[in-house]
């Protein structure tokens, strides 16, 4: 009898726990079945009562009217309708400060012409007698006061600074090279070894930027084929301070690109360069793309 007993009360235990399952799964069914039917964020999906929404109306809406205006970084410059030139030849020969790259050996002599007593890389020599007589046409008395010097010649003006800051400011060899840098040419990195700058000063033997004679320059200099070299606030990309009075041949279709954007030749330079490496690469990427 007890073993019938004992029987019986583990057959109630186990039915009861299979209840208390079924009990507790009912709720869950439930839940899971009202998200099928609604979704998790109460989007409608297949199978559930769709209610349309209402036509939103946007007519009654203020309209933008206002132009939209693209503003530009301050310095922006666009370069994008950059000339075709071959900045490969003389006239874009680039000679500065800014990397031993760009210094010219002693060793470098240009064939040189003669205009008005200076010499002057030839090619360079016409345009230059042409913006001459412009000028003195236009009212304004002018001279050339520097032109093609030879390596030796600005070694010996660099020396010549160097030694006098060392000897009348008290300065050490290094000090004084170093704050010669900042008032004359190092050599090796002056343009007029080129023969292609030219330096100007009028009647009255000024050059500042207050000379009518050298705005005319600045001016007109560009219908010659010749850009200011050494433009103002422009001394980080020419490695040189502002200088009015110096000018440089480039040729007429890069001088009037430069001077009315109002760069550098660095500058244009750069931006040949990434022209030409983009025409490059696109143009090859056109070639190999399949028919």
């Amino acid at each position: 009898m007890r073993k019938r007993r004992r029987k019986w009360k583990l057959r109630i235990r186990k039915l009861s726990r299979k209840t208390m399952l079924y009990l507790l799964s009912v709720p869950l069914l439930l839940v899971i079945l009202i998200k099928v039917s609604t979704g998790d964020e109460g989007e409608l999906v297949y199978g559930a009562e769709v209610t349309a929404a209402p036509i939103q109306n946007y007519a009654d809406e203020p309209q933008p009217t206002a132009e939209v205006v693209w503003i530009y970084p301050e310095g922006y410059v666009d370069l994008s309708d950059l000339p075709s030139i071959d900045t490969k030849t003389w006239e874009f020969t680039l000679v500065n400060a800014l990397s031993q790259d760009n210094y010219l050996r002693d060793s470098f002599y240009p064939q040189a012409e003669y205009v008005e007593g200076f010499q002057v890389r030839v090619g360079v020599g016409e345009p230059l007698q042409a913006m001459l007589t412009a000028c003195r046409e236009a009212g304004n008395t002018v001279a050339i006061s520097r032109a093609y010097m030879s390596y030796y010649e600005i070694s010996y003006k660099f020396n010549g600074v160097a030694s006098g800051l060392a000897d009348g400011q008290g300065m050490s060899y290094e000090e004084a090279v170093a704050k010669a840098k900042t008032i004359a040419h190092y050599p090796g990195t002056d343009e007029h070894q080129l023969g292609v700058a030219v330096n100007f000063v009028d009647g009255e033997g000024e050059y500042g930027s207050t000379s009518p004679t050298i705005q005319w320059l600045t001016e007109h200099c560009a219908e010659y084929g010749f850009i200011l070299r050494y433009p103002k606030n422009k001394s980080a990309q020419t490695g040189w301070s502002y200088t009015p009075n110096q000018f440089r041949y480039v040729g007429k279709d890069a001088a009037q690109y430069i001077m009315e954007k109002g760069i550098t030749l660095e500058e244009f330079l750069v931006a040949m360069d990434n022209k030409a490496a983009m025409e490059e690469r696109y143009g090859a990427l056109v070639q190999e793309t399949p028919e």
